[in-house]
């Protein structure tokens, strides 16, 4: 039994009543027998897309019907990726960081996603009348990834290409309130970016209402969760999780991506604090969010000890938040709250590139 054939019994199955005469004609080999659970998943995200906008959810039943299955099935060059599965600010920056000081290669809104908002979804004022025909072409067979990871505009809009074209990869689940999201992403971009749904092919966020967009977000969550196995999912909400669990991100978040502890690693690393949009300007209230973590290790157990592993910690020791006049170390312990300050005043972590820093001991 194929995963295609699999998938569209599955369809049979939980869509008759819905689209009797589309379902009905589609051919398939009898006999065969399915676990419905994603396909239930998804035939409910699309028809809450339905409840947004009529027939709005007709291009993701199409995508799942159609989608090649047996040539991902057939490829040998999708293990161990890591795809960030929560929109643009959600704290994808501060998690960007978080990755590459556990010594992860990886992108966050540069070449990919520059490749597919630019050239194939149509955003940004950029039409593209052959969008859908170049996704299908690219996933499952053409597109290819020789990093770590990738986050950010637009692996969420791509959610379901890319989980089905990479069936073991672990997905990082970032959110946060929804009506908090539709008015930070609104106020730092424009309305040209692409709307919160799967494969959003010349379709705007500015074609919507705020509430569509915070229901979008929503159902797209909980696509997320309906779909992927729990031991391949993570989810982060630096703006609500509790302390306790904050206080434990670093390392839990290490250990589900199969992290190995850092012995030894050159030279010092420089975190700064950007703000959110697209401007690059650093947060102007660095200081304080590396002051209140500050004061939170002071009065906490997190002070910054080698934790994860008996050889040492999944973050490098000399990994510093440098702010005006303070400079605060950046541990297994202390990144989920130092992730959580931030988002509260609307910035993110920033590793510095490139930028040699004074003996920080």
């Amino acid at each position: 039994m194929t995963r295609a054939s699999g998938l569209l019994w599955a369809w049979l199955g939980v869509t008759v009543l819905l689209q009797p005469a589309r379902v009905m004609s589609l051919k398939l080999p009898p006999g065969e027998r399915v676990d419905p659970r994603e396909a239930l998943c998804i035939s409910d995200y699309a028809s809450k897309l339905d409840g947004i906008r009529a027939g709005l959810g007709d291009m993701v039943r199409a995508r799942a019907e159609g989608f090649d299955f047996t040539s991902a099935a057939n490829r040998n060059d999708t293990k161990g990726k890591i795809f960030g599965a929560g929109y643009g600010t959600t704290g994808t920056r501060s998690l960007h960081t978080a990755l590459q000081l556990m010594g992860f290669t990886g992108e966050h809104a540069n070449g990919f996603y520059r490749h597919m908002v630019y050239k194939v979804l149509g955003a940004r004022g950029r039409p593209n009348a052959n969008c859908k025909e170049q996704l299908k072409d690219m996933f499952p067979r053409e597109f290819k990834y020789n990093k770590d990871y990738v986050l950010d505009t637009p692996v969420a809009e791509l959610f379901l290409d890319l989980y089905w074209t990479f069936p073991d990869a672990k997905f990082i689940l970032t959110t946060r309130p929804a009506e908090g999201w539709v008015k930070s992403r609104i106020g730092h971009h424009d309305g040209n970016g692409a709307a919160p749904l799967e494969e959003p092919c010349n379709i705007h966020r500015s074609d919507f209402t705020y509430q569509d967009l915070a229901n979008m977000f929503t159902y797209h969550n909980e696509l997320v969760r309906c779909v992927v196995p729990k031991e391949r999912l993570f989810e982060i909400n630096v703006f609500e999780d509790p302390p306790e669990k904050l206080q434990e991100l670093g390392t839990t978040l290490a250990l589900f991506l199969g992290a190995k502890p850092l012995q030894l690693f050159p030279g010092s690393r420089k975190v700064h604090m950007k703000a959110a949009g697209d401007e690059g300007q650093r947060c102007a209230s660095e200081s304080d969010v590396a002051d209140s973590v500050s004061n939170y290790q002071k009065t906490s157990s997190g002070q910054c000890a080698a934790r994860g592993s008996a050889e040492g910690s999944f973050i490098p020791e000399q990994s510093w938040l440098i702010g005006n006049d303070i400079r605060t170390q950046v541990c297994a312990d202390n990144l989920g709250m130092l992730m959580h300050h931030a988002a509260k005043v609307d910035c993110e972590l920033d590793l510095v590139q490139n930028e040699q820093m004074e003996d920080a001991s």
